[in-house]
């Protein structure tokens, strides 16, 4: 969709074609994956969602899709995203765990006490969920836990506790997310301004456990990130102080 935003920027026609009944199934809320949708097709992209693709034909000139329902897109250029699969080829024949990715643990140890890993390579567990695993596809991950492995290394000691957070920009829309959605059991709305809003994710027992935002330039930034601290902290903020404008989320972080 990124790649989509900037050709049409460029001023290509364009058309992304999705399998999944809608676009950012993966990790975005439905109700932010549609303003985004409706974004993109504002701006002129077609988006076509649920679409199979049964042929890719590529003579040189063109590319010709054929889509299950026989429909046929014709392309000068197509761009194809199947997602990432982690290199674990070369731990696994060292005899090191692998679970969706090389398999470590809260300090980024693998199965050999003398064998870290870090970044999207790796499956660790999360404290803040449980010790839920997961393998997370973002650059301020592999950063954090690349440093963290280097200290571990040298005897730190140190557990990762890093809530897992990305963003995307598109036709001046940035879209942030702290946490795993998906572990929400409810969700609570707050208004910011110029249509900016963050929905707040919580747990069965109240626990916040995502925040999920959208709004013009940096209009979302700031509450993501206190959002991100209330959820490290495994914080129970009241739901109507959540979706109150009128409660600042640092009063909730220092309760």
């Amino acid at each position: 969709l990124e790649l989509a935003a900037s050709a049409r920027k460029l001023g290509a026609t364009v058309t992304v074609l999705e399998a999944q009944p809608r676009i950012l199934m993966r990790g975005v809320p439905a109700e932010i994956a549609e303003i985004i949708h409706k974004a993109h097709q504002a701006e002129g992209v077609k988006v076509l969602t649920g679409q199979g693709i049964t042929a890719i034909a590529d003579d040189g000139t063109q590319v010709r899709i054929t889509l299950a329902d026989r429909q046929d897109i014709v392309a000068d250029l197509a761009v194809i995203g199947i997602g990432a699969v982690p290199v674990t080829a070369l731990a696994a024949e060292a005899g090191l765990a692998i679970d969706n990715g090389i398999a470590v643990d809260e300090n980024l140890c693998t199965a050999d006490p003398d064998v870290f890993a870090a970044g999207d390579c790796c499956s660790f567990p999360l404290a803040v969920y449980g010790g839920r695993r997961v393998r997370l596809e973002a650059w301020r991950n592999a950063q954090e836990q690349g440093a963290l492995a280097a200290k571990n290394m040298l005897g730190a000691n140190e557990a990762h506790a890093a809530v897992p957070w990305f963003w995307s920009d598109q036709y001046g829309l940035t879209l942030q997310i702290a946490g795993l959605s998906d572990e929400g059991r409810s969700t609570v709305r707050r208004d910011l301004y110029d249509g900016a809003f963050i929905l707040f994710h919580l747990a069965e027992d109240g626990r916040l456990v995502a925040a999920s935002g959208i709004g013009p330039g940096n209009a979302v930034a700031r509450d993501i990130r206190l959002a991100e601290m209330l959820i490290a902290k495994r914080a129970t903020p009241a739901p109507e102080a959540l979706g109150s404008q009128s409660v600042k989320l640092k009063s909730l972080l220092a309760a």
